[in-house]
């Protein structure tokens, strides 16, 4: 065990600060059972100055360290990334904090929500739990863009509740060519590019 330990502690001094890995992708490297990695890493994050940290289950973090507040724990964002990797899926904001950054409300969800074309899960990050909800391929249309985020606030107020006011918002802050993009893109459903290609009555 304490060889392995050392070789842990090879592999970590060669990573970048701030860099995340899994006990699965340590165990591959050090050809090793699971199991055994896990052990060392739990002994590790337990000791007084650690050289590592753990991000979220099956997580671990060589941390960024700041001269203030010592170990900077680990962005949420950058676990989110690193679980959307391992399980090869698409996350983006939720959209109901979508309506919130594209100024369609003022009501800032309490709890941190995302949507994913992957399993539905809880990940508890540094004791922020980030709750993923399993969305369709189809509900991430130009997944990546700010066109992308506009057609998934469409897709959820519905046709009946887009009003003008809510068009002048969202064209106000989207550039012309995102809007040209949503137009041309055949899977955006026809009701929505023909309510962001019209300045007419939304019906």
């Amino acid at each position: 065990m304490e060889s392995l330990r050392k070789r842990t502690i090879q592999y970590v001094h060669r990573l970048k600060k701030g860099t995340l890995f899994s006990v699965g992708q340590l165990a591959e490297k050090l050809g090793v059972n699971n199991s055994r990695v896990y052990t060392v890493l739990s002994r590790m994050v337990q000791e007084k100055d650690p050289l590592i940290i753990r991000a979220s289950h099956g997580l671990y973090q060589k941390p960024e360290r700041s001269r203030w507040v010592g170990i900077v724990p680990p962005k949420p964002e950058l676990v989110v990334q690193h679980w959307a990797r391992k399980h090869q899926c698409k996350v983006r904001l939720a959209v109901e904090a979508l309506l919130v950054k594209w100024q369609l409300t003022t009501q800032h969800q309490m709890q941190r929500l995302m949507e994913t074309t992957g399993p539905s899960t809880t990940l508890n990050i540094n004791g922020v739990q980030v709750h993923m909800r399993h969305r369709s391929e189809g509900a991430f249309v130009l997944h990546g863009t700010a066109a992308g985020e506009v057609v998934a606030v469409l897709m959820a107020l519905g046709k009946r509740n887009v009003t003008q006011k809510v068009l002048h918002t969202l064209k106000r802050r989207l550039p012309d060519p995102e809007i040209q993009l949503i137009v041309q893109t055949p899977q955006v459903p026809l009701w929505i590019r023909q309510v962001l290609h019209s300045p007419g009555d939304t019906g």
